[in-house]
């Protein structure tokens, strides 16, 4: 449980709000691409950013199926 909240207190400060606003807003499905230009338009931050290139170049059903590949590559935690 100790493990878990931590995760969840670097998540938070380390950008993971500003990626959750982004994936709120977009329409799905949609691709990698659309999420960085939206990302891009909206000025977000860097570790957004690179969280979203490392996504594979494909298309998202909706946030979920972003986070779920978010945390394969291990960018979850790392965003910020």
């Amino acid at each position: 449980m100790g493990d878990n909240f931590g995760k969840v207190c670097r998540m938070l400060e380390t950008g993971i709000p500003t990626l959750a606003e982004l994936l709120s807003e977009i329409d799905y499905p949609a691709t990698r691409d659309d999420l960085l230009r939206l990302a891009r338009r909206g000025h977000a931050d860097l570790g957004t950013v690179g969280s979203l290139q490392s996504l594979p170049n494909r298309s998202f059903n909706g946030a979920w199926d972003v986070r779920f590949a978010l945390e394969g590559h291990g960018q979850l935690a790392e965003a910020g």
